[in-house]
């Protein structure tokens, strides 16, 4: 579904595919992929993979991921750049 920036906590709340008309979405199919990851989170995301079932992606890398057995979020604290740190505070108002 197509929603604007504002309102992609709503879809991230439910845990639905969403795509905003910038560069924030979220799928419930997640990739290897890790794009701008490193450290902690990287490995956060690589050795928990098999237990995400949702990620919030900007850009091409994902910034924050629901895990199914334990039902809770993890929120990327690594900044990328200004319009990523936006993308992280809304997720924030659908996570919690």
């Amino acid at each position: 579904m197509r929603v604007s920036s504002r309102d992609a906590w709503k879809p991230i709340q439910n845990r639905q595919d969403f795509k905003t008309h910038g560069s924030l979405w979220g799928t419930n199919r997640p990739s290897l992929y890790t794009g701008m990851l490193d450290g902690y989170d990287m490995s956060e995301y690589r050795n928990k993979y098999e237990d995400i079932d949702f990620v919030v992606m900007s850009y091409q890398t994902p910034i924050a991921w629901h895990y199914k057995s334990a039902d809770c979020w993890h929120i990327v604290r690594s900044k990328f750049s200004v319009t990523t740190s936006k993308h992280q505070t809304l997720i924030l108002k659908g996570v919690i």
